[in-house]
């Protein structure tokens, strides 16, 4: 039985999340932070506050729960503690001290692999000091100074403006270029999401859904990548968001039309794809 709607709801259920900025970040109280970095696992976890008072605190969590959605690698655990008022520090049970927030750290088994100070603007960044952080190229406490147009966290007496969603008319200006990215971006998601499903059902297909995915990445990954900082810019931005939601719809039509699959996705299917994959010049993205 064919499914027409198959990629179209793998869509909506992985990518479209994704887009949407959101994704279950763990709220962990202060008394309980302890267990939770200690378990045998990398964590990441941000401390900040609610409190508006901070200056440098207003939309972090946005910022780490757009760096959470869209992390690349075996995914750590991700987490946060925030408190009110934001100079009532509360008691910690951490191998080093917070003298001030935003702050982020990284674990491995309670060990701290990695720690800096200061306000995160953009998620790559913020995801990029994870990764360098993992492989042991974080140095411990690097200071992040803040902008000289800024005042210091420590004496802002109110929070600066929030950022808002940017006006319909400036979200139309998305060039060419970056459509045609995003769209290859989506396209990559759906593509993998297939073939990591096959491989996953078909073991003896996993080093047919790696190359599939490799050659694939090869001719598009560069563009894909682009994408991916547009999609990841997106999260405080309803009315780019708004454009990123059909160009997705619109590319899992596109392949649901070409790349027809049973829902139990056999062998002779998951073939398909990766011969699909490794012709696939991506037309349908760069329409």
């Amino acid at each position: 039985m064919i499914q027409p709607l198959r990629t179209l709801l793998l869509l909506l259920a992985l990518v479209a999340p994704a887009i949407a900025g959101a994704v279950q970040l763990n709220d962990v109280r202060p008394d309980r932070l302890a267990a939770f970095v200690q378990a045998d696992r990398v964590t990441v976890v941000l401390f900040t506050s609610p409190d508006e008072k901070c200056g440098y605190c207003v939309g972090q969590l946005n910022v780490f729960n757009t760096a959470a959605v869209h992390y690349r690698n075996e995914p750590p655990v991700f987490g946060y503690v925030q408190w009110k008022p934001w100079r009532d520090f509360p008691k910690m049970d951490l191998p080093r001290p917070i003298y001030g927030i935003p702050h982020l750290k990284i674990f491995r088994k309670g060990e701290v692999l990695g720690e800096i100070d200061g306000r995160f603007t953009d998620p790559a960044k913020l995801i990029a000091l994870v990764d360098d952080a993992l492989a042991g190229k974080l140095k411990p406490m690097p200071h992040v100074a803040p902008p000289p147009s800024e005042p210091d966290a420590a004496s802002a007496p109110a929070a600066p403006p929030r950022a808002t969603a940017a006006p319909a008319e400036k979200a139309e200006m998305l060039s060419d270029g970056d459509r045609a990215a995003v769209s290859l971006f989506l396209r990559q998601e759906l593509l993998t999401t297939l073939t990591r499903s096959c491989a996953k059902k078909h073991p003896s297909q996993a080093s047919a859904a790696q190359e599939a995915e490799a050659v694939w990445k090869q001719r598009h990954g560069k563009d894909a990548d682009r994408g991916m900082m547009v999609v990841m810019g997106s999260s405080s931005n309803a009315a780019l968001r708004a454009l990123i939601s059909p160009m997705g719809k619109a590319q899992a039509a596109e392949l649901d039309t070409r790349l027809p699959m049973n829902k139990e996705l056999p062998a002779g299917d998951c073939e398909r794809v990766y011969g699909f994959m490794g012709k696939d010049v991506g037309v349908g993205a760069r329409r």
